[in-house]
C-alpha cells in the first residue's frame, strides 16, 4: 500500500513539474513575441503568441497580442477574430474592444458589439453573468420561503426578493448577449466557402469575404453550419471559418 501512495505521489509530482514547464514555456514564447512585435518583425510575434497558445495561454492579452501582429501584416479575418476573442475572454480590457471597434471600422466589418440589447452587459464576462443569475435566483428563493417560516413576510424581504428577480432576469438577458457574440464564426479568408453538406467535397452553395461573421446554428465535427448577415447558409470547415468560442 505504501508503495503505491509513493507511486501516485511520484506521479503528481511529475504532472506538477510537467505544467509548471509549459507554463514557463508559454510565458517564454509570450515575451519574446512582444520583442518580436516592438522590433517591428510581426510574423515572429506571431508565431511566438501561437505558440504560446499552444503552451496553454490563452488569455486575453495573448489573444489581444496576436490580434495586434496580425493586425499589422493586413491578415484581417484572424485579427478580427482574436480581437472578439480577447473581448469575450475579458470584457474590462478597455484597450481590446476599442481596438476591435477601431479595427472593423477600418476594415468595413463588424465588431459584434453593437448586438448588445443589455446596457452595460459588456461591463462582466459570459461566466461572471451566469454567476451573477445563480447567485440572484436562489437570494430569490430564498427571501420567497424563509419568512414565512420565521414570523412572516416584511415590506424589506418582498422588495428585495423583486430586485433580485428583476437582477435575475436582467443577468439571464446578458448571458444571452454574450451567447449570441460568441456563436459566431469569422471567415479567415478570402472566398471562403459554404457547401450544401459537411463535407469537403461538396457542392459550393455560396462564399464569404475575409473578416465576414456568420452566426453558427449547428456543428458537425470539424463542419458549421452558418447563417450570413445576407441571408446566405451553408456548411464551412473550421479551417475557413473560426468560432470566437471553443
Amino acid at each position: 500500500m505504501k508503495a503505491f501512495i509513493r507511486i501516485i505521489l511520484a506521479l503528481l509530482a511529475i504532472a506538477a513539474a510537467v505544467s509548471e514547464a509549459s507554463a514557463q514555456t508559454a510565458l517564454e514564447h509570450f515575451m519574446i513575441g512582444n520583442n518580436a512585435y516592438n522590433a517591428g518583425d510581426y510574423a515572429r510575434a506571431e508565431e511566438c503568441y501561437r505558440a504560446a497558445m499552444d503552451g496553454g495561454s490563452r488569455g486575453a492579452e495573448v489573444c489581444y497580442n496576436l490580434a495586434n501582429a496580425l493586425a499589422k501584416q493586413g491578415k484581417k479575418g484572424d485579427a478580427l477574430l482574436n480581437y472578439k476573442r480577447a473581448v469575450y475572454n475579458a470584457p474590462r480590457m478597455r484597450e481590446a474592444s476599442a481596438n476591435l471597434e477601431m479595427f472593423a471600422k477600418d476594415n468595413s466589418l463588424e465588431s459584434g458589439l453593437g448586438q448588445f440589447s443589455i446596457p452595460a452587459a459588456s461591463e462582466l464576462s459570459h461566466s461572471e453573468w451566469t454567476l451573477c443569475a445563480f447567485a440572484a435566483f436562489w437570494i430569490a428563493v430564498l427571501l420567497v420561503v424563509l419568512p414565512p417560516l420565521f414570523g412572516g413576510r416584511t415590506v424589506s424581504s418582498v422588495f428585495l426578493a423583486i430586485v433580485c428577480v428583476s437582477f435575475f432576469v436582467y443577468a439571464v438577458l446578458a448571458v444571452r448577449d454574450w451567447e449570441s457574440y460568441a456563436d459566431t464564426a469569422v471567415a479567415l479568408r478570402d472566398d471562403a466557402p459554404l457547401r450544401v453538406s459537411p463535407t469537403p467535397t461538396a457542392p459550393v452553395a455560396a462564399v464569404a469575404d475575409e473578416g465576414q461573421c456568420a452566426k453558427i446554428s449547428k456543428r458537425r465535427g470539424d463542419f458549421l453550419y452558418l447563417e450570413m448577415p445576407t441571408g446566405k447558409r451553408g456548411w464551412a470547415s473550421k479551417a475557413d471559418f473560426s468560432p470566437v468560442a471553443e
